[in-house]
C-alpha cells in the first residue's frame, strides 16, 4: 500500500515535461525548470482550495485557461479540467518534480 501524499507538495505551478512522460506516466516540472525550446507546453496551477488552473496552447497557440477542480486522497489526485482529468496515482512529488501515472 502506497504512503499518503502530502498536499501541500502538490500545491503550485506545474509545467508539462514531454520529454520525460511515456504512456500513462506523466512528468511535470516546477515553473522555474529550464525547459528546451518548445512552440508550447501545458501547465497546471492547484491551488490550496481544491481548485485548479489549466493552461494550454490554444488554436492560434496563445494561451488558453481553464477552471476545474481537484482533490487527493492517499495518493491518488483526481483533476476535473480540461486537458487534465480523471484519477492519477502520484507516483513521486517534491518542489521540483511531480510524477504522476493515468489510472
Amino acid at each position: 500500500m502506497s504512503a499518503d501524499i502530502d498536499a501541500q507538495l502538490l500545491q503550485g505551478h506545474w509545467t508539462h515535461s514531454y520529454e520525460e512522460s511515456e504512456n500513462d506516466r506523466i512528468v511535470f516540472r516546477s515553473s522555474d525548470y529550464d525547459f528546451p525550446r518548445s512552440r508550447g507546453r501545458s501547465s497546471i496551477i492547484l491551488g490550496p482550495d481544491g481548485v485548479i488552473l489549466t493552461e494550454y496552447p490554444g488554436p492560434t497557440d496563445r494561451v488558453t485557461r481553464a477552471t476545474g477542480d481537484w482533490s487527493l486522497e492517499g495518493n491518488l489526485l483526481t483533476m476535473n479540467g480540461p486537458m487534465w482529468s480523471g484519477p492519477f496515482e502520484v507516483e513521486a512529488v517534491d518542489e521540483h518534480m511531480l510524477v504522476i501515472n493515468k489510472r
